[in-house]
């Protein structure tokens, strides 16, 4: 009985991510992983509603990261490493470009990234020099 409330929030979650995640993904610009990386200290500067947009962002990032970490438990329906890729997408910390350059490069997702983007008429993603 007590596996019903993760079921429900599972497939509750299910199209949500599903739709922010392919959205987030097909408007990344193709260049986004290889440019500079914006600082952690630069997403705090500005006025006090942006300071508050930012903190706002990394709570829905941190919501996120934890419920794509409870979707990969097997018995847990739904997209969780979507789920994660998308929470760390709006989180700010010191080696975020860095994690997502690798979560991305799985060849995997990268596939999957690469067709998803082919079909909404946009390049695929450009990957950093190893």
């Amino acid at each position: 009985m007590t596996f019903l409330i993760p079921l429900a929030c599972g497939l509750v979650t299910i199209p949500f991510t599903a739709l922010a995640t392919q959205s987030y993904l097909i408007r990344l610009p193709a260049d986004y992983l290889v440019r500079p990386p914006r600082t952690w200290r630069d997403a705090w500067r500005g006025s006090a509603w942006r300071k508050l947009g930012t903190a706002a962002r990394n709570l829905a990032g941190v919501a996120l990261l934890c419920a794509g970490g409870v979707m990969l438990i097997p018995a847990v329906p739904g997209p969780g490493l979507l789920t994660l890729l998308l929470g760390l997408s709006l989180v700010d910390f010191p080696a975020k470009h860095e994690l997502q350059c690798r979560v991305l490069q799985t060849r995997r997702l990268r596939s999957r990234v690469d067709r998803l983007r082919a079909r909404s008429g946009r390049p695929p993603l450009e990957f950093p020099a190893r």
